[in-house]
């Protein structure tokens, strides 16, 4: 068992053209559902203690097959996950963990992060960016933005550094990158997003109005959440990346689950990709929630292989063409 991401036979039924959700992801959604009740209720030092020991038990997963390099930043701490065998050098990841802006030390980033390197390869920066209240925007972008320097210092070329992220880490990648668009800087070569959340202009009420059954967010603690961090800033695009603008935009690939409130961002930002004539491909999980890709089921395997194949730079087929490996 590679921490919370391990092997299961494919149980997928097709039904109508529509893909259903395995047994497993089927027995785990309602599982989470029964315990969003206690969950919404954890106070963020609590939720922040959680979110790291999901880490540490993804780290366990790995242990011989990823090692951990100490980064030292004046801000924020950080590492360095490198695969311990078949090691690719002329590209490299940062990761940007979720967490509402609120949740995810470094034990956190580096789980995930570890296993995007045993996937590709490749080196993963595992930031660990400030967190709100105690810093709330624009500390993690500027963190973020440290991080994406440092892996040019190690020599890296732009279009070789990858960035990847889920939930708040996700539209935190995107804020990066059209932040580095607006100061001029060369882009990084692909974005790999998981249930990006981008639109934090949303009220409480506004999620309850979606109909949707979230097995695992709050719209009430993700309202908050967004205060918090964003402030007064609630409509900049590096905030809430809805309202950037992505012309000359590096390839993108979403994975999303259907039954989450953070489904309508994740197509309004392909929308805008598409209109944009950026490469991008929107993957919508029947039946999957937040974050669905860091659980042990099925459908996070199948994701899981097709993300890797997109950072190593292999041919994926797009919504709207294909890219060629690079």
């Amino acid at each position: 068992m590679d921490g919370l991401l391990f092997y299961c036979p494919p149980l997928l039924k097709s039904m109508g053209g529509v893909q259903m959700p395995s047994l497993l992801g089927l027995l785990l959604r309602e599982e989470l559902r029964l315990v969003k009740p206690i969950t919404r209720r954890l106070s963020i030092q609590s939720s922040r203690k959680a979110q790291n020991q999901a880490g540490v038990l993804m780290k366990k997963g790995l242990a011989k097959k990823v090692q951990y390099f100490a980064l030292s930043f004046p801000s924020f701490e950080a590492s360095i996950a490198r695969r311990t065998e078949c090691r690719e050098e002329a590209r490299a990841i940062l990761y940007l963990q979720g967490g509402s802006y609120m949740a995810g030390g470094l034990n956190y980033s580096q789980g995930f992060g570890g296993i995007l390197t045993r996937q590709t390869g490749q080196d993963t920066l595992c930031a660990a960016y400030r967190l709100a209240p105690e810093h709330p925007f624009p500390a993690a972008l500027e963190d973020a933005l440290v991080a994406f320097d440092h892996l040019l210092s190690l020599g890296y070329a732009p279009e070789n550094i990858s960035l990847a992220g889920e939930s708040a880490g996700g539209g935190l990648c995107l804020a990066l990158a059209l932040s580095l668009k607006k100061k001029g800087r060369p882009l990084p070569g692909r974005l790999a997003l998981i249930s990006p959340w981008c639109n934090l202009t949303r009220s409480e009420e506004d999620y309850a109005a979606m109909g949707v059954v979230d097995p695992t967010l709050s719209g009430e603690k993700l309202a908050k959440a967004s205060v918090l961090y964003g402030g007064d800033d609630l409509q900049s695009p590096f905030v809430s990346p809805v309202f950037g603008e992505y012309a000359g935009f590096p390839p993108v690939l979403i994975y999303v689950g259907s039954q989450e409130y953070l489904l309508d961002d994740a197509k309004t930002i392909h929308l805008l990709l598409e209109e944009a004539q950026v490469p991008c491909a929107l993957r919508i999980a029947e039946g999957m929630w937040h974050a669905y890709v860091l659980y042990g089921v099925p459908e996070a395997k199948t994701a899981l292989s097709e993300i890797g194949a997109f950072l190593r730079g292999e041919a994926i087929a797009f919504d709207c063409q294909i890219l060629n490996a690079q």
